[in-house]
């Protein structure tokens, strides 16, 4: 059958549309990378791997977890120059020895970054030549987690282009045969949770690029300050956490390419006066957790350069905080949680001008200077939870960059309205946060709900007193007997609506807003009194009307039934005929006084029958020369 010419052209127009629809497709498939995962054809004995394509080449990942085995050959892989991105074996918890043998990845020489690591008590047993074969050249990142190590291995010599090695949680002594000093391309190196590790490596100080070092958890003391002292000059990054120094060691004084310093849990009896006035490049300082250094605190006078100082967990003599901390005029995060601190005061942060973040958490802080951070122009973050404060006077000292305010647990019954108005009316889309406090709902934190909805603020914080208003929220209660004063925010006369100090918390209460709760609770209760007595009311109602209804029924249902003439077989017009015989006979018996019983019925055809009582029952009509 041959199309007309038309037709034929539409037909062949809509093959060609889905043609091409169908190259397009095919066309984004090989642009986009293609990804392909499960079980692993280049290695089988791993279980699960990832193929894709990216930027016109083909790359894998392998995640063996677990790995089949108990060792790595070059005998599992199939030969491929692909790249491979991540090698990582976790270790199952039957391997107590895992093996990698001689040029196991000379088959996938393209490895970049290869990840072992256990979850159990396992020993890693790497040969010497585990990593020759071609993997050497290629290999940036080395990670040899939990693995029972007690000596660095002497196959890292020939990772000779390593740039990240990781050794955390091993069991290491050293590196008495110097095999790191052969990784003359590492720029970071975490020995983290080496507890036999007592001092520094002499071999690193011949890793002319080394930039970042982290020896926490290690068992570093006081005799092994001087291996500091041979530490390489191109360090930026120094991590000694957890370590019984007593003492910092003067060879940091000498990494003056320092930015980033942690010394926490260190046990520091003091900070010498002049132990950091070489760095001057230095951004970052962690002198947490060391409690005996508070009162030389003053030598970080010299640190101009500082952006970020943690001094957490000092101890209850920090009471104040350090002048030195005021000279610091580029800090922009401080730290200053689980201290003694008691006040803060205008002078504290004078020179704050591009401070960000500042924590004050569990502390000892009692009231705050209104104009304690005035010049905190940029401030974002202000944590004050787990302290004392009573009330917020007149807050003129918070900017208009500040999104987060934690007053978390501290001892508030109430915030002032227009002790916070003007703080308010700058803190839009941000969050304040007001749990655990003591707060009492009463008609003086009416404004809040107000100010939540109008100015868009993330508010936290439930009722404490009155007990029916326990655990509600602040921006949800209700109390009807509030002014509109009450619940507005704006245009305060800076007159403050918190009861004097010489009237008892507990007769304002019962004053001012346990009457009130009192009321709205009686209010509520009449409320659903109301509507039980309506439901009632309506329910009582629509029994009746069903009542009535099915009497009415009824009654029109017996009145059907005692008015039906049962017909039996006989024929309607024998029916017409009886009720018209029956009314001849009820005119005549009124006449002549005759029984029902001696009369005959008689149609009007003249024609005799019984009537509809006797004949019709349970015989069929008579039919008496009917044309």
């Amino acid at each position: 059958m041959s199309l007309p010419k038309q037709e034929t052209k539409t037909y062949l127009s809509k093959k060609m549309d889905l043609r091409d629809i169908l190259l397009l497709c095919a066309s984004l498939l090989v642009a986009a990378p293609s990804i392909c995962q499960g079980a692993c054809s280049i290695n089988p004995y791993c279980s699960y791997c990832v193929n894709y394509t990216a930027e016109g080449q083909t790359k894998w990942r392998f995640h063996c977890n677990p790995y089949s085995g108990s060792y790595i050959d070059s005998s599992h892989f199939t030969a491929t120059n692909d790249t491979v991105d991540v090698f990582r074996v976790i270790f199952s918890w039957y391997q107590l020895t895992f093996t990698i043998n001689n040029g196991s990845f000379g088959n996938i020489p393209n490895i970049l970054r290869m990840d072992f690591m256990s979850r159990y008590e396992m020993t890693l047993s790497i040969s010497p030549l585990a990593f020759s074969h071609g993997v050497q050249n290629n290999t940036r990142s080395l990670l040899l987690s939990y693995s029972n190590l007690t000596t660095v291995p002497l196959a890292l010599r020939y990772l000779t282009t390593l740039l990240e090695l990781h050794l955390v949680f091993n069991g290491l002594t050293g590196d008495p045969a110097n095999y790191l000093s052969r990784l003359t391309s590492l720029q970071s190196l975490t020995l983290d949770n080496n507890r036999p590790l007592r001092s520094i490596p002499t071999s690193l100080e011949h890793l002319p690029y080394l930039r970042k070092l982290s020896l926490s958890g290690c068992s570093l003391n006081q005799s092994s300050v001087a291996s500091f002292d041979k530490l390489p000059r191109s360090l930026e990054w120094l991590s000694v956490d957890g370590n019984p120094l007593h003492t910092v060691p003067p060879g940091i004084g000498l990494l003056r390419n320092l930015t980033f310093l942690s010394m926490a849990f260190c046990d520091l009896n003091s900070l010498s006066a002049n132990v950091f006035v070489n760095l001057n490049k230095l951004e970052v300082l962690d002198l947490s957790q060391n409690p005996s250094i508070v009162p030389t605190l003053d030598v970080l006078v010299h640190q101009k350069s500082l952006k970020t100082l943690r001094l957490l967990f000092l101890g209850s003599s920090f009471t104040d905080i350090p002048n030195a901390i005021s000279e610091m005029e580029k800090l922009v995060e401080l730290d200053l949680t689980g201290n003694g601190i008691r006040e803060v005061n205008q002078n504290h942060f004078a020179k704050r001008a591009q401070l960000r973040k500042l924590n004050l958490n569990h502390n000892k802080i009692a009231s705050l200077d209104s104009q304690a951070f005035q010049n905190c122009d940029q401030l974002e973050e202000l944590d004050l939870s787990f302290n004392s404060l009573h009330g917020l006077t007149l807050i003129n000292f918070v900017p208009r960059s500040l999104w987060l305010l934690n007053l978390n647990e501290n001892e508030f019954e109430t915030l002032d309205k227009c002790s916070v108005t003007k703080f308010l009316s700058n803190f839009q889309y941000s969050t304040m946060n007001v749990s655990s406090n003591r707060l009492t709902c009463d008609c003086r934190l009416a404004w809040v709900r107000k100010a939540v909805d109008r100015l868009s603020i993330h508010f936290y914080g439930t009722c404490y007193l009155p007990w029916q208003l326990y655990g509600q929220s602040v921006t949800l209660y209700t109390l009807n007997d509030c002014t509109l004063e009450d619940e507005s925010f704006e245009n305060c006369n800076n007159t403050s609506t918190t009861p004097t100090k010489t009237e008892h918390s507990s007769e304002a209460l019962n004053r001012s807003f346990v009457n009130s709760a009192q009321l709205s609770s009686l209010r509520k209760d009449f409320s659903y009194l109301q509507t039980i007595t309506s439901v009632s009311i309506f329910v009582a109602v629509v029994a009746i009307v069903a009542v009535a209804s099915t009497v009415v029924l009824l009654q029109i249902y017996h009145f059907r039934e005692r008015n039906r003439v049962p017909t039996y077989g006989c024929s309607q017009r024998h029916v017409n005929q009886g009720l018209q015989l029956s009314e001849q006979v009820q005119s005549e018996r009124s006449l002549e006084g005759q029984s029902s019983e001696d009369i005959q019925y008689q149609n009007t055809d003249d024609t005799t029958g019984s009537g509809p009582g006797s004949d019709c029952v349970n015989a069929p009509p008579r039919y008496t020369g009917w044309v």
